[in-house]
């Protein structure tokens, strides 16, 4: 959240046909905010830019943008799989989704997609299968104002349109990242 009486709590409704919910602090009590009953089925993230500017992405092909009193639903190409999706902002201001489907019939592969919003749509910038062998991982992070990705004893950074390798980080195939830009 923005403060301790603005925090977002997104998810889904597991009881009643799993439409996507999202419930807003104030402070005192839980706010229901109306989210669109359609086919997305969870809420996966919520990026906050302050109480008018609030993205949403879903497990479905939809994002939503909460102005702080309406819901405006953008597609874009592909629905993500659950928990896959993350949106960041980068140095230069854009607006920026990533996100993962699987491919029908793969043997464990997914796609891996990076989005920015232009003018009113969301237009896919990269897209890469990811399997067990890939140097490319599916994990973005955002540390400090850099964007950046694991990959097998790897980190790479995202320049705004590709995904270029930073770093090596022998011995460790599972890495997380936190700290500052560099």
């Amino acid at each position: 959240g923005l403060d301790e009486n603005n925090v977002y709590i997104g998810g889904s409704n597991q009881t009643v046909n799993l439409h996507s919910q999202l419930r807003k602090w104030n402070g005192s009590s839980i706010e229901v905010i109306q989210i669109p009953q359609d086919s997305s089925k969870s809420i996966d993230y919520i990026f906050i830019e302050n109480n008018n500017d609030i993205w949403l992405s879903t497990n479905s092909n939809k994002v939503y943008h909460y102005d702080g009193m309406n819901i405006t639903t953008y597609y874009i190409p592909v629905p993500l799989l659950s928990k896959s999706s993350s949106i960041y902002k980068d140095l230069l201001g854009n607006l920026l989704l990533f996100g993962l489907y699987g491919i029908v019939g793969g043997q464990g592969e997914t796609v891996h997609s990076t989005f920015r919003f232009i003018g009113d749509s969301w237009q896919l910038i990269t897209q890469d299968t990811v399997t067990v062998n890939s140097d490319l991982s599916y994990r973005v992070l955002q540390c400090g104002t850099d964007i950046l990705r694991t990959g097998k004893n790897m980190i790479f950074y995202f320049d705004g349109a590709n995904w270029i390798k930073h770093t090596s980080a022998p011995n460790i195939e599972q890495i997380t990242i936190s700290g500052p830009s560099k």
